[in-house]
């Protein structure tokens, strides 16, 4: 039961009196203000903070705790000033923590949040631990809550007095992170059975039906989970005020009470013509498609689906997967369980939950489902034991994702590794001196001095190539793109004309300087649909940018499946291709250079265009392998060129002299055999090179993927990053094994 004066707090746009009542009620023996105590705003912040105020001072057990409203001007775009205003008044005031309230004149929701230092356990007591503050902050007001949230909250009302580590585990995303995943694993699994049941007679290319039930279950619950984020941006939708699902959930059930012999025609004719036509084809094709293909919908439902955003980017591109028309009953989906919970249906489960699309920082985060959960959430699932999964459904599975090396990285290593690899780059590849670097690097105010530090910046930031070769769900892709976003807009601030829109630069730096491998099809999608929402969440476009080109890039040839380690056709190990000895003095003809350079432009275009064509997508395969065909021919001729050169200058040397001697010493013509013997067996191999790519299909090869860096004007990429396996590298097991079937010796 909520009480009443939480419930006035938490589901209205943000009242003093209300917050004051609250805190009032639940921290009795705190010292209230009535009237407030204003807080000096430095001028830093005083285009962001519009007024703060201390309404009450709590000391617990040692601790101090103020009670603040701060006034904002944008409750969004600003969040790392809100968090840093109270963080500088914490600091100079030597408080331990406080809570407060972050409200704008022109939103309905607030922020409800608590700022506070970081502790850890010693002997069992709580001390102070030498870190930043953090913030962590439930996302409040009658659009946005959720019965989480309140749920969370309710505990917090129903104390007196809590202590610090009351509040520490209240503003906690664990509890909210552990039931997400347990709920969300529960139903993937339910929904990869059900699929599975369906397929597991048929016969796929490449593909047993169990990895192709689990990967269209993945695909349905990507888009599905993708559209929890989109919604968030509401202007997008015509839909009255109602979040999009809400809306077409409400329609459907009407349509049921018309069409009641339609039950369970949710997925195949309400969510499948969303995905793959509303969100996959532009204004002009919808208007002329949806009417006819689908009659049936409502003419609200046909309306709201012409007007959605043109998204596609591959992700709501029809597929293999799209090919089964999978039965799916609307239990799975809208079935209600206001009781136990357990089994309510994914919609009603997902709908308890508040879902933002920015990706956190791990000192300040919102108490939400963010893309970095759906991260998490694959490193937890890609470990899932199939067969315990089927047979033993009610038991529980090992998802810690430990015994096969795969950890989830925290953000402060990934911001450590990316930051000083970012440094010695810039070090190798400006002339700029360590101390302008470490302030490009480091120096939230710093300013080009002039054109050419701004240029040669500018230079090398546009020239980067960044690599994880096992890049699992793109923490440090993700990583990566913010990091040079956030250069990029300091570098902007020399010449302002240059920076046309967050959505714009985000896109640039997305098409141009990252890359990513991983083994597993799942964890390549969910770095794409990372990617995806990290370049939605500041994208403030006309309705006719939304309608007419797609919204996302397409990342196929950018983040790409294949194992980055073994590259092995036939009997060939092509990371051959990257030793001294093939790659040494490997000219690019001319003419190869122009169809390289075509490649890239066609890439671009390719990733730009957002609109997944098959016909184009081959094109541009089928480009990639002549292109590193030509090369292997072009080294063939070479080699053979070489090795014609070296037999004549050793029958030169085996031939007469005027005395009757040779011409050549004996360790002369030794040395030249020697190698002759290398080059011919250098020819060999590339002949086997060329053989295997002629025949059939090939794995993930480095030099044909990304031919386009291997072969251009960098010959390879700048950095590679990625996170190394924490445990001896011979006891991690295959990903395609279970950990059962593989021993260490093998």
């Amino acid at each position: 039961m909520v009480s009443k004066t939480l419930e006035k707090l938490i589901k209205n746009p943000f009242s003093k009196e209300d917050f004051f009542e609250f805190l009032y009620k639940t921290f009795p023996s705190a010292k209230m203000y009535i009237s407030g105590k204003n807080l000096p705003i430095e001028e830093k912040f005083q285009d962001k903070i519009l007024n703060a105020e201390i309404i009450g001072e709590y000391v617990s057990e040692g601790y101090s705790l103020d009670f603040i409203a701060v006034k904002v001007q944008s409750s969004e775009r600003q969040r790392k000033y809100h968090r840093d205003f109270i963080v500088r008044y914490l600091e100079n005031e030597l408080k331990d923590g406080a809570l407060v309230a972050f409200y704008s004149e022109n939103s309905e929701n607030w922020r409800f949040s608590f700022v506070s230092v970081d502790y850890e356990e010693d002997d069992g007591k709580t001390k102070k631990k030498l870190t930043n503050f953090r913030r962590f902050s439930f996302l409040v007001g009658e659009e946005v809550l959720k019965k989480t949230v309140v749920k969370q909250l309710g505990k917090l009302a129903s104390l007196k007095n809590p202590s610090f580590d009351d509040l520490r585990e209240i503003f906690s995303v664990e509890p909210l992170s552990k039931e997400f995943f347990e709920g969300y694993m529960k139903r993937f699994f339910d929904l990869w059975r059900l699929m599975y049941e369906q397929v597991k007679s048929k016969k796929f290319e490449e593909k047993t039906p169990l990895r192709f039930s689990k990967e269209a279950a993945h695909q349905l619950l990507n888009r599905l989970t993708f559209l929890y984020f989109v919604q968030e941006k509401k202007e997008w939708f015509e839909t009255g005020g109602k979040k999009l699902l809400d809306l077409l959930v409400e329609e459907y059930k009407k349509f049921l009470e018309e069409h009641p012999e339609k039950r369970n025609s949710f997925y195949l004719e309400w969510l499948k013509p969303l995905f793959l036509s509303a969100f996959s084809k532009n204004f002009g094709k919808k208007r002329a498609e949806i009417p006819a293909k689908y009659p049936y919908l409502p003419e609200r439902i046909k309306e709201l689906f012409i007007t959605s955003p043109y998204l596609n980017g591959g992700l709501f591109s029809e597929n293999e997967y799209d090919d089964v028309p999978f039965s799916i009953p609307d239990d799975f989906f809208l079935k209600e369980d206001p009781t136990e919970k357990k089994e309510e249906g994914i919609i009603p489960f997902l709908n308890g939950y508040s879902f933002t699309i920015v990706e956190d920082l791990e000192d300040d985060r919102d108490i939400a489902v963010n893309p970095e959960f759906i991260g998490t959430i694959y490193e937890k699932l890609v470990h899932a034991d199939a067969e315990k999964v089927f047979k033993y459904p009610n038991d529980k599975i090992d998802i810690e994702g430990i015994s096969k090396g795969i950890v989830y990285t925290k953000e402060p290593e990934i911001r450590f590794m990316i930051t000083w690899s970012l440094i010695h780059y810039l070090k190798e590849n400006t002339s700029l001196n360590d101390k302008k670097i470490y302030s490009f690097i480091f120096d939230e105010d710093f300013i080009p001095e002039n054109p050419e530090g701004f240029h040669e910046l500018e230079n090398a930031l546009n020239n980067l190539k960044v690599v994880d070769p096992a890049c699992g769900s793109g923490a440090f892709l993700l990583g990566f793109v913010d990091f040079l976003y956030k250069l990029y807009e300091k570098l902007y601030r020399y010449d302002p004309d240059k920076f046309e829109s967050s959505y714009k630069l985000r896109k640039k730096i997305i098409e141009d300087n990252v890359y990513g491998v991983d083994v597993m099809e799942w964890a390549v999608r969910i770095a794409e649909l990372r990617l995806w929402l990290f370049l939605i969440v500041e994208a403030n476009l006309k309705l006719e940018e939304l309608w007419l080109k797609p919204l996302l890039p397409n990342l196929s040839f950018k983040v790409k499946v294949g194992d980055s380690l073994i590259e092995e056709l036939g009997n060939l190990d092509f990371s051959l291709l990257r030793k001294r000895e093939l790659r040494s003095k490997l000219e690019i003809p001319p003419y190869l250079k122009k169809k390289i350079k075509e490649l890239q432009e066609k890439k671009v275009k390719y990733a730009e265009s957002g609109a997944s064509s098959k016909k184009e997508e081959e094109e541009i395969k089928t480009l990639e392998r002549q292109i590193f065909m030509e090369i292997v021919e072009s080294k063939i001729q070479s080699i053979q060129s070489k090795i014609i050169e070296i037999k004549k200058h050793i029958e030169e040397l085996k031939s007469l002299n005027l005395l009757g001697g040779k011409k050549g010493s004996n360790k002369e013509i030794k040395e030249k055999e020697k190698k002759l013997n290398e080059k011919e067996e250098e020819l060999k191999n590339w002949k086997i090179i060329k053989k295997n790519l002629t025949e059939g299909k090939r794995p993930f090869i480095w030099d044909i993927d990304f031919v386009e860096v291997f072969y251009g004007d960098k010959k390879g990429f700048d950095i590679v990053v990625g996170n190394p396996p924490y445990v001896r590298q011979e006891k991690i097991a295959p990903p395609d094994k279970n950990e059962e079937d593989y021993k260490p010796s093998e």
